[in-house]
C-alpha cells in the first residue's frame, strides 16, 4: 500500500511538472510564427491549450495576427471544428486591417481556388495591396505570378512591380540577389524607355 502511495505521489508530481501553463503568444512572436509558416504547428505543440484565448483575441478583440491564426485553425480544423465561412471572414478582416500576411493568403486562396471560388481579379487586388504595404514576400510573389501569367492581363503590373522592387532596402545579401534576379526578368518584359525613365 505504501509503495502504491509513493508511486502515485511521484506520478502526480511528474504530471504537474509536465502540465505547465502556456502563455499566449505576443504580437511579434505570432507574426514570426506566421511568417515562418509554423503557426499551426505551434498550436498543436501547445496541445491546443490556447484555443479559447486565440479565439477571443480574434473574434472579440479583433487583433489581425490572431484573426489570421484562428482563421487558419478554422479552415484546417486544427484544435477546433472546421468552419470555412468563419475562417474566410476572419482572414478577410485581418486583411482589411492591413495585415500583409492575410492579404497574401487570400491572394493564394482566390488564385488557387482554395476555400473560395477562383477569382484572378481578387487575387491580383490582394497581392497588390500586400505589395504596396512593403512586404517583400508579396512583391516577389506578384512578380512571379505576373511573369507566369503572361498574356492574362498582368503585363500592366510589370512596371509597378519593377518600381517597388527597385526601391527596396535589403536586410541581407541573399534578399538583394533574389530581387536582382526578378528585376532582370521584369526588365526583359518592359520597354527600355520605361525602365530608364522609371
Amino acid at each position: 500500500m505504501r509503495i502504491i502511495f509513493v508511486f502515485l505521489a511521484i506520478f502526480s508530481c511528474y504530471s504537474f511538472a509536465e502540465m505547465r501553463p502556456i502563455e499566449i503568444y505576443s504580437h511579434s512572436q505570432l507574426l514570426q510564427l506566421i511568417r515562418s509558416g509554423k503557426e499551426l504547428q505551434q498550436v498543436r505543440l501547445d496541445d491546443c491549450q490556447l484555443t479559447r484565448d486565440i479565439e477571443a483575441r480574434a473574434k472579440v478583440m479583433q487583433r489581425p495576427p490572431f484573426q489570421y491564426l484562428y482563421s487558419r485553425m478554422l479552415l484546417t480544423g486544427t484544435c477546433t471544428n472546421k468552419n470555412v465561412l468563419m475562417g474566410i471572414k476572419l482572414m478577410s478582416s485581418a486583411a482589411e486591417q492591413g495585415l500583409p500576411e492575410a492579404m497574401i493568403k487570400l491572394a493564394h486562396y482566390y488564385r488557387d481556388s482554395d476555400f473560395v471560388s477562383k477569382d484572378p481579379s481578387k487575387s491580383r487586388i490582394y497581392i497588390r495591396l500586400a505589395s504596396s504595404s512593403g512586404s517583400l514576400e508579396a512583391q516577389l510573389l506578384w512578380a512571379k505570378w505576373s511573369l507566369q501569367d503572361q498574356g492574362k492581363g498582368w503585363q500592366q503590373d510589370y512596371l509597378n512591380i519593377y518600381k517597388l522592387l527597385n526601391q527596396r532596402v535589403f536586410n541581407s545579401q541573399s534578399e538583394k540577389q533574389q530581387v536582382d534576379a526578378v528585376l532582370k526578368q521584369l526588365r526583359q518584359n518592359i520597354p527600355t524607355a520605361l525602365v530608364s525613365g522609371g
